[in-house]
């Protein structure tokens, strides 16, 4: 398959779960399957950082799920803590900042494995108190606090997790598999969780009272991405299989509008296939093809600020990749990867 060169090219293919990850992100610091940069000295720069990506294989998170990682998330508060929901039916928390202290403490050079692999502070699995049944579909921080995160998955429940105790804290059991799910990030406006659902409806849980509130119905296909405003506390934007994006205001069950989006952030990062691609959305052209490191399908990737920009990246092949700027690469160099 010919990749795309222009994103006007590219967008009757692309997922519209990436779709709304740029309008539910970009103003309030990093990503879900794909980044959208507003321009800021702190984020990712300039479209020459990104055309310079490259795999880092020192990097390599472990140890490995035995199922694909379906959704990636960086917490905000410290844009350190990442989360990993896999197929297997496992969460995988990781401290990025703890891989940057064993490559450069803990492994002296030359010893150890050629890959060094930071293991996860948390794994939730199948056999985990409270843990799911099946696969895990998404996976979402609290935006205010790193201390709590809701994971959703195909056995039709939303987990609310203690990321201190590790605990459950509290669940819902919905009527049909969960796609994905969204919190709100402004500040004090309310403790909703949505679900985006195989039924397909959209249904909202209170983690502050722990009930389950009315569904929103419009969607004629599984919904696939939501996004909550970054600005208007109750308004919703939701995606569903069949390309139809629609707004809710939350406060009104079966409000919606049919919308088309339209976003003018500067740069975003894409999976297609076994590669991600990264676009300038004001010239519509591409800026870096990042491939040679994922074997299978990409399903998620998330960005980090810290360190002078970081893009970690998961997929179908159970890997966890790290991609860091590196001056003199040109944008269609393939990284070397080995074992």
């Amino acid at each position: 398959m010919d990749v795309p060169r222009r994103l006007e090219d590219a967008r009757e293919g692309l997922n519209i779960r990436s779709w709304l990850s740029v309008y539910q992100r970009d103003r309030s610091g990093g990503v879900y399957h794909m980044h959208a940069d507003s321009g800021s000295e702190a984020g990712l720069g300039n479209a020459s950082r990104l055309s310079h990506l490259a795999l880092d294989p020192g990097t390599l998170l472990r140890p490995l799920p035995l199922g694909g990682v379906n959704w990636l998330d960086l917490e905000r508060v410290e844009d350190r803590y990442l989360l990993a929901a896999s197929s297997d039916a496992s969460v995988l928390l990781y401290d990025t900042q703890g891989q940057e202290e064993e490559a450069a403490g803990q492994v002296p050079p030359g010893q150890g494995p050629a890959l060094p692999g930071l293991a996860p502070l948390l794994s939730l699995t199948k056999a985990s108190p409270g843990g799911h049944r099946f696969s895990v579909s998404s996976a979402a921080w609290y935006p205010l606090d790193n201390g709590l995160f809701v994971t959703g998955g195909y056995d039709c429940q939303v987990k609310v997790w203690d990321a201190n105790t590790p605990a459950l804290a509290d669940s819902f059991s919905l009527d049909s598999r969960v796609h994905c799910l969204a919190l709100s990030a402004v500040p004090g406006a309310h403790c909703l969780t949505a679900a985006g659902c195989e039924d397909p409806a959209i249904q909202l849980c209170d983690l502050a009272s722990g009930a389950r509130l009315h569904s929103l119905a419009g969607h004629r296909a599984p919904v696939l991405a939501l996004a909550w405003s970054p600005a208007a506390a109750w308004q919703l934007l939701s995606g569903a299989a069949d390309g139809s994006l629609r707004v809710w205001d939350v406060r009104r069950a079966g409000a919606s509008l049919a919308l088309a989006l339209a976003r003018d952030p500067d740069a975003l990062f894409l999976p297609s296939g076994s590669a991600v691609l990264g676009y300038d959305l004001r010239s519509g052209a591409a800026l870096c093809t990042l491939r040679g490191g994922h074997h299978e399908a990409v399903h998620a990737c998330v960005w980090s600020e810290a360190g002078g920009g970081t893009l970690y990246t998961g997929g179908a092949d159970r890997l966890v990749l790290t991609w860091r700027p590196r001056a003199g690469r040109g944008e269609d160099e393939e990284d070397a990867w080995s074992e």
